[in-house]
Parts: structure tokens; sequence; C-alpha cells
């Protein structure tokens, strides 16, 4: 759904250079990459899984995944928790794993504050939305 943050922070990233892959079980290409069922299945190594699910169980799975394929040698080394996303629990285990945690907090605009992606244009209607959110 293009109307979803996921969907945008998703384009910014992957317009800002960096790989990206995105993951959903229903879906099979989003703004023209396909899309991988699980995280699992991605056929690369990857650093930073940003989750977009609801707080508790639904992002406790995801961050339990990316610690099994971080002790499997699959180059996890962070878990990113979009603005509103919590899994205290699963936080920790990802923390005693030895992955940074970072939670309730936006990828993108964290990533344009420290000059890693262009700023947004004048007058686009997510600057401020975004930025006023932190």
């Amino acid at each position: 759904d293009a109307s979803r943050a996921s969907h945008r922070v998703f384009n910014w990233v992957k317009d800002g250079g960096y790989p990206t892959y995105p993951i959903n079980p229903t879906a099979s290409e989003v703004s023209g990459c396909k899309v991988y069922k699980t995280l699992d299945s991605v056929p690369t190594n990857f650093a930073v899984v940003d989750v977009f699910r609801k707080s508790g169980p639904p992002a406790a799975e995801v961050i339990d995944e990316a610690i099994r394929l971080a002790k499997a040698g699959k180059g996890v080394k962070a878990v990113w928790l979009q603005l509103g996303v919590r899994a205290p629990e699963a936080e920790k285990r990802a923390r005693a794993a030895g992955l940074l945690v970072v939670a309730d907090r936006c990828l993108a605009v964290d990533l344009r504050e420290q000059g890693y992606l262009p700023p947004l244009p004048p007058g686009d209607p997510h600057a401020h939305g975004l930025a006023s959110k932190l």
C-alpha cells in the first residue's frame, strides 16, 4: 500500500542508494523490487532489519528471526523498530545476542538528520510530519 509509512520509508532508503529487501508474506513486488516472504528467504546478507509491525508479539517475532539470522552468520547487526513499535522483552534478547537495537524511531528521519539521505524537497508533506514525531 503506497500510502503507508513503510512504503515511503522503504523508497526513501532504497532511493538513497542503500540495498533494501522488502519482506511481506502476502506481496510479490514493492516499488519494482521483489518481495521476500521471510527474512531468511533473502538470498544475500544484510545488516539492518527495519521493523514495521505492531508492537508486542508481531514485532517480537521479527526480532527473534533477526537474532536467529545473526547467530547463523547472515550479517544481521541491528534491529530498527519504527515509530510506535516496541517489544521490550525481544529487544532485550536482541541486545543480549549482540545486536544494536533502536526502538520507536524512524530510520529515514535519522538517516536524513545524519546526512546519509538527502533532505526531502521543500514543501514535501512528509518532511514536517515525520520530523515532528521524534
